[in-house]
């Protein structure tokens, strides 16, 4: 209710001002709500949180429908997702798409991120290019995202039993490494600003 209401401000706003600054102020106050978990402008300062400022809008789109209709698990997010229409999600997402990306400030232990390195390298480094700095419509940026984050999103992934964006080759590669493998995992695309 209170996100249709700012809304509706920012329409009668919008249409006194016209144009590419009323579009500008539509996607700002549907993305104003985000900052409260996600940080301002998608950086997030929240170590389970993820940064999704910079994220390419095909990526951030796919995850809020998947997020909204059920396919993705959540705590919170499918709750929020559903009060979006498609043409909000997108306005997000380009939103987003335009911002910087903002890496963590986390403090790594060097000997994981070696470890990590090593197993990217092995298992990960054919679809997640460039250390994880690579992201596209289906691929989510890992590096320089918080090791807490990733560290629960690659259990996840290999839990069988959780409906995740991920293909199955996912669960494939992940089955065969352990919770301390993924976490060098985790510490090492966060290494990578």
């Amino acid at each position: 209710m209170k996100t249709r209401l700012s809304l509706s401000i920012a329409l009668a706003l919008g249409l006194a001002m016209g144009g590419a600054q009323a579009d500008r102020l539509r996607m700002e106050v549907l993305a104003a709500p985000c900052a409260g978990c996600h940080g301002t402008d998608g950086a997030s300062a929240g170590t389970s949180m993820p940064t999704i400022g910079g994220l390419p809008k095909e990526y951030f789109i796919g995850v809020m429908q998947k997020f909204r209709d059920g396919r993705r698990v959540s705590t919170i997010m499918g709750r929020i997702a559903r009060g979006y229409s498609d043409e909000e999600i997108a306005r997000m997402a380009e939103y987003f798409s335009t911002k910087p990306w903002k890496p963590h400030k986390a403090k790594l232990d060097p000997k994981l991120v070696a470890k990590g390195k090593a197993l990217h390298e092995k298992y990960c480094a054919n679809c997640h290019l460039a250390g994880g700095r690579y992201a596209e419509a289906t691929l989510p940026r890992l590096g320089g995202q918080w090791p807490d984050y990733l560290h629960t999103q690659l259990v996840e992934c290999k839990l069988e039993d959780r409906p995740v964006p991920q293909p199955n080759l996912m669960e494939l590669r992940l089955g065969k490494l352990s919770d301390e493998d993924l976490e060098a995992l985790a510490e090492f695309y966060a290494s990578q600003h």
